[in-house]
This record gives structure tokens, C-alpha cells and sequence, in this order.
């Protein structure tokens, strides 16, 4: 399974906040306006306590693409809850799952209309800061010893943190 690196680093921030990950989630189901069903998939469900998200993650999208991204992870968080080919996952969580829309280029106006249907907007360099934050604290919790790490890129970040090869702003850019 091959995953973009949007998707590679949001997983691993949702490992690191004990949620138990699932990657691209398949199921045929017909989308709404569409006559023949297909292959759908979903980028990952993230499952802590018995509380589950469903995250997409994208680059940037255009104006017309967040309502379609709205609806398609409305679709998916339905049938999350009702399609018997995804009834595997039902015992990890209780009630609907939380909607996330993880973008790199999120433009403002479209977010705030999008965040009214209830979905969760989070621009990915604020998940990234996040992410880069955990890190250096397991860093600081365990005397700098970067330990084992499944994943590669953690693995090299963790390094580069830790010889102060690279020097992360954790602070919000602000202004335009």
C-alpha cells in the first residue's frame, strides 16, 4: 500500500496520539448521483477509545471540490456505520465517526462553509507542528535516545531532531 506523504505523516500523528490506524478503507458502494457502484476508499479511519474518525487528506482543492469533499465524507461516514463490507470496524467505536478533512492549502472561505456541515478542518501544517511536537518530547522524555520507530520518515525526523540538524518553527505563521 502506497501512501502520499500527507497521508504517511497524518497516520503517523494519529499513532502517536494512541489512535489505533487503518489505511485507505475499501468498500463498493454506489456515490450518490451515480448509477453503477464502485470501489470507494477512504484515506484513514482512526479509532481511540470508542471514538472514530474519518480523515481525508489533500493538497489543496478548488472551490467547487469542498462541497463535493463534504458530501463524498459524509457518504463514506455513513456507510462506515450502516454498509455490512465495513461491519469489521463497528466493534472498535460507538456512534458516528468525526469527519476530518487534513489540507496542505486550505482557503479560508471555503473552510468556515465547509466546518458548517459539521466536517473538521485541520489546515496540515498545524497537524504537522503538532506532530513534529510529540516528537521532540519523546525525544526529551526518553535522555534523547530516539528509540525504535516503525516508520522511516519518523525515524529520520527523530535523528534530524535530535543532532539539531534541522531547526523546526513550531510557532503559526501569521500575517499573509
Amino acid at each position: 500500500m502506497v501512501l502520499s506523504w500527507i497521508e504517511d505523516s497524518v497516520s503517523e500523528y494519529y499513532r502517536k496520539t494512541e489512535h489505533l490506524v487503518f489505511n485507505n478503507v475499501a468498500y463498493f458502494a454506489t456515490t450518490p448521483g451515480k448509477k453503477q457502484p464502485a470501489w470507494q476508499e477512504f484515506d484513514i479511519l482512526a479509532v481511540k477509545q470508542d471514538k472514530a474518525k474519518i480523515v481525508s487528506c489533500k493538497r489543496g482543492l478548488g472551490p467547487e471540490d469542498y462541497d463535493r469533499q463534504a458530501k463524498l465524507l459524509s457518504f463514506h461516514g455513513e456507510n462506515l456505520v450502516k454498509d455490512p463490507q465495513l461491519k469489521i470496524y463497528r466493534p472498535l467505536f460507538s456512534g458516528p465517526p468525526e469527519l476530518v478533512l487534513v489540507i496542505e492549502y486550505p482557503r479560508p472561505k471555503h473552510k468556515k462553509r465547509i466546518e458548517k456541515t459539521g466536517i473538521v478542518v485541520r489546515p496540515l501544517d498545524d497537524l504537522l507542528r503538532e506532530y513534529i511536537n510529540l516528537l521532540k518530547g519523546e525525544l526529551k522524555e526518553h535522555g534523547g535516545n530516539e528509540g525504535k520507530e516503525e516508520n522511516y520518515a519518523t525515524r529520520l525526523l527523530k535523528g534530524l531532531l535530535k543532532k539539531e540538524i534541522i531547526d523546526v518553527k513550531l510557532e503559526k505563521k501569521t500575517g499573509a
